[in-house]
């Protein structure tokens, strides 16, 4: 049976999993299919979802293999409903974190698995302000933390080498009803709302267009003052929390979601099993294998299985790592910081399938206020005039 991924070299954790579960078992055997680097990913992408939907295709996707054509194929039914396997092969899904199955899912039906997930990557991170700067020590919501930020004066910027776009990605993205402008419903929007009026303006006003090459040293050594927030990677040696977080005074303001402040894990290891394919058993024994054997190395990496978390984390505690190897700013791990790991972990999700389309009409709707091409009240009614037709063709 055959795996595609876009470009698998990275993957080495993967590629171990594949060579060891074909060693193993007697009766299946897993393939690697991959785009290599001199491959037009989008074109690759594209050429999955055309064979998935002419009844063709690998029997397991892996990653982001089909980029943006994902949320089609989903739609059309081009993934199978794993819970069946999850049922006959006696697993539980209280065995698991909640993000192991929450990529893509509808309901009790279950088109993913994330047998492993990173918490280092660009946009699943830990946002932090000083609690001073912010004027409160509680996590702020939407509302709270734009009336802060317009309060600031001009001249700063909200995270170094975060531009206004991405900046108005993440004001957003995690709010399945973009804050209330969306009534999915309904099948209704509005956009000419104070609140969104507020996120324009700071995210034109606190983007750092200068480019990430330029700032490497800040970025590797981040100083007070340089931006108004940073970022912080999940990394069980460095992660602050709650108590820690009030020590040094600083307050979580993203990633932020309609009930607070959550991890949003990558979907970078997730896999998905062909609804076409005639090895749809073999396919969910190597998830399972998975499921059952990963044991991520890296400090922001962390299983999908609780049983696994509860063993590394016992193996880290014995190995003392932070008192043999220095980290400027590490911690020690302790049971109590454990469980606080646990809990993110517990709490972490996915970020909305749903909005997807809209952001991006926002996104390319919103340079032409970026640029000062044109006004706010301009913005808002093209872009509500735009969601409005999207939501009428669904």
């Amino acid at each position: 049976m055959t795996l595609r991924g876009s470009f698998l070299g990275y993957h080495t954790e993967l590629k171990d999993c594949v060579r060891l579960f074909n060693q193993e078992n007697n009766e299946w055997y897993v393939v690697l299919e991959e785009g290599g680097s001199a491959v037009d990913y989008t074109e690759y992408a594209k050429r999955t979802s055309v064979e998935i939907g002419a009844g063709q295709g690998p029997d397991i996707l892996f990653g982001d293999v089909l980029q943006d054509y994902v949320v089609g194929v989903l739609q059309k039914g081009g993934f199978a409903d794993l819970s069946p396997y999850l049922e006959e092969s006696g697993m539980k899904e209280d065995s698991f974190f909640p993000w192991a199955f929450g990529c893509y899912r509808d309901g009790e039906e279950i088109y993913s698995v994330v047998p492993w997930t990173d918490f280092s990557q660009r946009g699943h991170y830990s946002i932090l302000m000083d609690a001073a700067v912010l004027g409160t020590e509680d996590e702020p919501d939407i509302e709270m933390l734009m009336d802060s930020l317009l309060d600031i004066e001009e001249g700063k910027v909200f995270m170094l080498a975060v531009s206004s776009d991405e900046l108005l990605d993440l004001f957003l993205e995690g709010s399945e009803s973009l804050w209330g402008m969306v009534d999915w419903e309904k099948r209704t929007c509005s956009f000419d709302t104070a609140l969104f009026h507020k996120i324009m303006e700071a995210a034109k006003r606190f983007g750092d267009s200068r480019d990430p090459r330029s700032l490497q040293e800040e970025l590797r050594h981040p100083k007070d003052g340089e931006a108004l927030a940073k970022r912080e990677y999940y990394n069980m040696y460095m992660y602050h929390d709650q108590e820690l977080l009030r020590e040094k005074g600083k307050v979580q303001v993203g990633i932020m979601f309609d009930d607070g402040c959550h991890a949003c894990p990558t979907d970078t290891f997730v896999l998905m099993i062909n609804v076409n394919s005639q090895k749809k058993e073999g396919a969910w024994e190597f998830i399972k294998f998975l499921l059952e054997e990963v044991r991520p190395t890296s400090q922001t990496t962390y299983p999908s299985t609780r049983k696994v978390f509860d063993e590394i984390m016992e193996a880290e505690l014995e190995k003392k790592l932070y008192v043999e190897e220095s980290y400027s700013d590490s911690i020690p791990l302790t049971e109590a910081r454990i469980q606080g790991i646990r809990e993110v972990l517990e709490g972490a999700r996915f970020l909305p399938l749903s909005t997807k389309p809209i952001l991006d009409i926002i996104h390319e709707e919103a340079q032409a206020y970026f640029s000062g091409s044109k006004n706010i009240e301009e913005i808002c009614a093209i872009i509500e005039n735009r969601v409005q037709v999207y939501l009428d063709e669904g």
